[in-house]
């Protein structure tokens, strides 16, 4: 991997630091900022390790529900799992990669396999209690109805 290049002059670190206070200043920033590039490229998100893709999803809100549709073709429904938690929605699944056949030959392969991890903070006030799933031609819906806000009256005192 080829390391950028800084918008400062190429020349050796010793002349760089005679250069002026604020020079000199920006050339430090720009080393440590490519320090920060290099090592963060290499190393995984601890967000996401040991998740391999994840599915494309649609989060709308209507007056009485939400409404989050998941894209996971070729995944089994047996394979899914939904969680609610307070007010957090968070959908786990795998997509398993069908038997490979010894005499195939394998040009390319764009599909994503392996586990996934969706999750989102809704709301607080949904009804955890009805939420409902549908799976459909690799589509998962998952519709959750949103709780009666309490509404204020006046109290009369005896």
């Amino acid at each position: 991997m080829e390391r950028s290049r800084s918008l400062l002059p190429t020349m050796p670190r010793q002349f760089r630091q005679r250069l002026s206070l604020p020079w000199r200043t920006l050339s430090q920033m720009d080393d440590e900022m490519q320090k920060w590039f290099d090592e963060a490229s290499l190393l995984p998100s601890a967000a996401y390790e040991g998740i391999d893709f994840a599915p494309q999803c649609d989060l709308k809100e209507t007056k009485k529900e939400f409404i989050a549709s998941f894209d996971v073709p070729g995944v089994k429904k047996s394979d899914l799992k939904i969680e609610v938690d307070g007010n957090r929605l968070t959908v786990r699944g795998e997509r398993k990669q069908s038997h490979e056949e010894k005499e195939e030959r394998r040009y390319f392969s764009e599909a994503s396999y392996g586990a996934f991890m969706r999750s989102f903070t809704l709301p607080s006030n949904i009804d955890e209690g009805k939420v409902d799933a549908k799976y459909n031609d690799g589509v998962l819906t998952v519709t959750i109805p949103k709780a009666e806000v309490s509404k204020s009256r006046e109290i009369a005192i005896h």
